[in-house]
C-alpha cells in the first residue's frame, strides 16, 4: 500500500480542505464509469478512496505521521526483544520468555486455519484484557494484536495482512459482514509459555468509515444527491455499492427522500451468496451557482400561475 500522501498528490503540511478537494478532484478523473475497462484506473480509484479514509481522520491521520498505524490503517505491532517480560506498545509479555518463530502451521498464509469470532473460552485458555489467562497462568498468555480494516474489506470479506508481536506477518481471514470491535482467534500464535504451550493472537478488529456508504445489519445504505431535471424528468444516475458503480433508473417526479433498493447487494451471507439489499435515497441537490435558464424558467412559471389565479 502506497503512501496516502503521495496516492492523493498533497505534501504532509496539507490542510483538510486542501486534502478533500485532491480527493474530489481524483475520485472524479478516475471514476470507473469514465474509464470502462481500465482495470489499473479503477485500483487507482480505491487507492484513492483508501487513501482519503484515513487522511480525512484527524485521529487516524495523526498515528499515521507518527509511525503508529501504517498506509492501510492497520497497527504497526512494536514489541520487545530483552527478555526481561513487562509491556511494549500495547503488548503484554510472558517474563522471562524473548520473542522466538511463532510456529509454521501450513506457512506464512493463515487463510485455511480457521478461528472462531473471540469468545470461546476454556478453563485454561480464557482471555482477559491485560493478555493473560484466568488464574494469570503464564503458560496460557495471548497476544492482542489491533488492526483498523476498510469498510469493504470488512462488508465483503477477505484477507487482511497483520504483524504479530513476534515479528511474524500472516494473512488473517475476515469473516463477510464482520463488526466493529469483533476479535478474531489465531490459534498457538501467541507467545510460548513456561511448559511449551503457545497461547493465542488475538485480533480486534476496527472498521474505517466509508466516505458514503453505511452498513445497518445486512443492508447497506447509500445518500444519493441527484439534480433537479433529473428528479422532474426521470433518467438514470449511477451510484457506488460495495461491487463497484451501478446505474439506476430514477422515476419521473421522484421526491426527495426517495428510497430506491438493489437486491442482493448488501452484505454477503457467511458461504459468499447474496445476503442484504442496499437501499439508495435520493436527496435533490441544486446547482452552485444556480443554473440561470433554470431561475428564468421557473420566475416565468411563477408569472404565469399568479395571472391565470
Amino acid at each position: 500500500m502506497r503512501d496516502p500522501y503521495t496516492v492523493l498528490g498533497v505534501p504532509r503540511t496539507a490542510s483538510a480542505e486542501e486534502i478533500k478537494k485532491a480527493y474530489r478532484r481524483l475520485a472524479k478523473e478516475l471514476h470507473p464509469d469514465l474509464n470502462p475497462g481500465r482495470a489499473d484506473i479503477e485500483q487507482r480509484f480505491k487507492d484513492v478512496s483508501v487513501a482519503y479514509d484515513l487522511l480525512s481522520d484527524n485521529t487516524r491521520r495523526a498515528q499515521f505521521d507518527r509511525g503508529e498505524i501504517g498506509p492501510d490503517g492497520a497497527q504497526r505491532a512494536r514489541y520487545s526483544t530483552g527478555g526481561s517480560g513487562g509491556e511494549s506498545g500495547g503488548f503484554r509479555f510472558r517474563p522471562g520468555a524473548g520473542p522466538r518463530p511463532a510456529q509454521q502451521a501450513g506457512g506464512d498464509d493463515l487463510f485455511d486455519q480457521i478461528f472462531g469470532i473471540f469468545g470461546q473460552r476454556s478453563a485454561k485458555t480464557g482471555f482477559r484484557s491485560n493478555g493473560w489467562s484466568d488464574g494469570d497462568d503464564p503458560a496460557a498468555a495471548n497476544d492482542i494484536v489491533r488492526a483498523r480494516i476498510p469498510f469493504i474489506l470488512a462488508v465483503k470479506g477477505g484477507t487482511h495482512r497483520v504483524s504479530l508481536p513476534s515479528g511474524k506477518d500472516v494473512n488473517v481471514h475476515i469473516p463477510p459482514g464482520t463488526e466493529d470491535g469483533a476479535r478474531l482467534r489465531l490459534p498457538e500464535q501467541g507467545p510460548e509459555g513456561l511448559d511449551g504451550r503457545r497461547g493465542d493472537a488475538i485480533v480486534e478488529i476496527a472498521v474505517a468509515a466509508h466516505p458514503h456508504l453505511r452498513k445497518e445489519g445486512r443492508d447497506i445504505h447509500l445518500n444519493q444527491p441527484i439534480d433537479l431535471p433529473l428528479a422532474v424528468l426521470g433518467g438514470r444516475v449511477t451510484v457506488e455499492t460495495i461491487d463497484g458503480p451501478v446505474t439506476m433508473k430514477v422515476p419521473e417526479g421522484t421526491n426527495s427522500g426517495a428510497k430506491l433498493r438493489l437486491r442482493g447487494r448488501g452484505v454477503p451471507k457467511p458461504d459468499g451468496q447474496p445476503g442484504g439489499n442496499q437501499y439508495v435515497t435520493l436527496q435533490i441537490s441544486l446547482s452552485d451557482p444556480a443554473d440561470p435558464e433554470l431561475v428564468a424558467f421557473l420566475r416565468q412559471r411563477q408569472d404565469q400561475k399568479a395571472k391565470a389565479g
